[in-house]
């Protein structure tokens, strides 16, 4: 019997995340231009996927996508 771990953000994980981007508030941003709102959100997108990505990026599609929609409202 072979048991093995997918090294991979679990859902609680990208949960909290997601919890985490719902907490900053992104929408009541409009009083800053987009290349300000890139230098708030850069380093936490880029540790999020340094450190979560690092092995199945493809699990962070959905977190990403809730950052696009987010800024798209």
């Amino acid at each position: 019997m072979f048991c093995s771990i997918a090294p991979a953000a679990s859902p609680s994980a990208l949960k909290s995340v997601r919890a985490m981007i719902r907490d900053l508030n992104i929408v009541q941003w409009t009083h800053l231009s987009l290349a300000d709102i890139a230098k708030k959100l850069n380093p936490l997108l880029r540790g999020w996927i340094g450190y979560y990505g690092r092995y199945a990026r493809s699990q962070l599609e959905p977190m990403l996508r809730h950052v696009n929609l987010t800024l798209k409202r």
